[in-house]
C-alpha cells in the first residue's frame, strides 16, 4: 500500500478524500456518461475495466476529488510509485467529471497533492507520465510549472484502442516547488 492518503486534504473549492468502495457507483456514473473524455485513462469503458482500475487505485492510495459546496464526487487523482528512499513519487491517474474540465478543480487538486508531496511527505521530485497523444494533459502539466524531461518510446498500451504509445515524462523538483505553489495559488484566487 502507498500510504500517501491517510487523511483528507481540504482546499477552498475541493477536497481530496481517500478512495473507498462506496465511491464505485459515482465513478461509474461519471465515466459512463462521457467515455470519450477518458480515452487516455486506465478507467476503461466497462464495469470490468473499472473494477481493475478500482483495485489498483485502492492499492496506490488514490484520492477522490469532492466538490466542497455540493459534496459530490467529481474526479480522482493519486500519488503512486512512491519511493521514500529516494524521495520520489509520480502524480497522475487524474480525471474529472466533464463539467470540471478546464475549471479551477485541476489547479486546486494539484496544489493540494503537491503540497502534501513536498511539505508533508518531504519528497524531492514528483513525476508525471502522460500519453504523448494527450495534448490537453501535457499542456496542463506544463502550465503547472513542470519541466518535460523526455519521451519514453512505445512505453504503454492504451486500454481504449490497444495502441502502444509513447509517454512524455515531466517533473517538478523540490527547489521549484515554491514558485509552482505561488503560481497555483494565484490561478485559484483569480478563478
Amino acid at each position: 500500500m502507498n500510504h500517501t492518503n491517510s487523511t483528507a486534504l481540504t482546499g477552498k473549492y475541493i477536497s481530496l478524500q481517500p478512495l473507498t468502495d462506496s465511491h464505485f457507483e459515482a465513478i461509474w456514473q461519471i465515466i459512463s456518461s462521457a467515455p470519450e473524455l477518458y480515452q487516455y485513462t486506465t478507467l476503461g469503458q466497462t464495469k470490468e475495466d473499472l473494477n481493475k482500475w478500482f483495485a489498483q487505485a485502492k492499492i496506490d492510495g488514490a484520492f477522490v476529488v469532492m466538490d466542497n459546496a455540493t459534496q459530490t464526487l467529481i474526479g480522482s487523482t493519486r500519488l503512486y510509485n512512491l519511493n521514500a528512499n529516494v524521495g520520489h513519487a509520480n502524480l497522475g491517474y487524474t480525471w474529472y467529471a466533464p463539467e470540471c474540465v478546464g475549471t479551477n478543480v485541476n489547479p486546486e487538486a494539484k496544489l493540494l497533492l503537491l503540497q502534501h508531496a513536498f511539505e508533508t511527505l518531504k519528497l524531492i521530485r514528483v513525476g508525471f507520465e502522460i500519453d504523448s497523444d494527450n495534448m490537453r494533459s501535457r499542456k496542463a502539466v506544463l502550465k503547472l510549472g513542470a519541466q518535460q524531461e523526455g519521451i519514453l518510446r512505445k512505453h504503454r498500451k492504451r486500454i481504449h484502442d490497444g495502441v502502444v504509445s509513447d509517454t512524455c515524462v515531466f517533473s517538478i523538483i523540490q527547489s521549484e516547488w515554491d514558485e509552482v505553489k505561488i503560481n497555483l495559488q494565484q490561478r485559484i484566487q483569480s478563478s
